[in-house]
């Protein structure tokens, strides 16, 4: 594996491995339920180009619990690991966290892979008939409310960004939304209880900020987006439904279409005059 399976995910012992060289040689895959999850490989052979172990197989899984417990066992490690040969590919055992970013220079988009968390374990611990137990640390992603971000006890600098309602230090694996939300600009994330107490969410589009903080619906033949303090009425002659979102919603009524022609190539006094004498012509 290359790229970003080297960079990001759960590595119990990556390796060059060959399934080909066994018909014992399998990778089962096993769940129980919501709770648990058990990946193991199975009698698996380096590849041949790896000239130390390749006649050996190995067997070993990773248990993975809903509670963020990582388990890695052993049962056939034939060779020391750190004596695998790494030139043709990555030997790893740990996890890994990364996340993608997207930029656009010069009309070119870029994706770029960051890896910024690591737990490392040394091969010295990878023997034969050993478990290697992995638990996580409390991260801001356990806070799902602002109030719970602000007094979340642990070690990263957590702020609550209200637009995209996630808790992170601002380094995680959507990064990208954190970005594209501009979460890091001032004032657009909340530190504390005090923060959170006194934000006020802004209202949806459709709807607009009323004087006592609260949201009201904008009336028909009117339309607001996303925190609006006031509604927009619609171009002259033009309705829309109470509610509405954009100027897109608004439409001149199935009758003005005899006359909105008139109203748009005459100046404001004819248009008028024009829509009167129209009118009288209707039934």
């Amino acid at each position: 594996s290359s790229g970003i399976n080297a960079e990001y995910g759960v590595a119990p012992l990556m390796a060059q491995y060959d399934l080909s060289l066994s018909d014992d040689s399998n990778i089962f895959y096993y769940i129980e339920s919501d709770t648990r999850a058990i990946i193991q490989w199975d009698n698996v052979y380096l590849h041949r180009k790896d000239k130390q172990g390749h006649d050996q197989p190995f067997t070993f899984q990773v248990q993975l619990y809903n509670n963020g417990d990582i388990i890695f066992n052993y049962k056939k490690v034939p060779v020391p690991v750190e004596e695998i040969n790494d030139y043709n590919h990555y030997v790893k055992v740990g996890i890994s966290e990364a996340f993608y970013e997207v930029e656009t220079r010069h009309g070119v988009t870029v994706t770029y892979i960051h890896e910024y968390n690591t737990v490392e374990v040394d091969f010295e611990y990878v023997k034969a008939d050993i478990g290697i137990v992995l638990t996580p640390k409390t991260m801001c992603s356990d806070a799902h409310s602002c109030s719970a971000c602000a007094t979340l006890e642990t070690e990263f600098d957590c702020g609550w960004c209200p637009k995209i309602k996630t808790c992170s230090d601002g380094t995680y694996r959507y990064k990208q939304n954190w970005t594209d939300a501009q979460c890091d600009e001032p004032n657009n994330s909340l530190f504390t209880v005090d923060e959170c107490n006194n934000y006020i969410e802004p209202c949806t589009a459709g709807n607009y900020m009323g004087d006592d903080g609260k949201c009201y619906q904008c009336r028909g033949n009117t339309y607001s987006g996303d925190g609006a303090e006031f509604c927009i009425k619609c171009p002259y002659g033009k309705t829309s439904p109470a509610g509405s979102k954009s100027i897109d919603d608004c439409e001149y009524d199935d009758e003005d279409e005899h006359y909105s022609g008139a109203r748009q190539t005459h100046g404001t006094g004819f248009a008028l005059a024009s829509l009167v004498f129209i009118r009288s012509l209707i039934p």
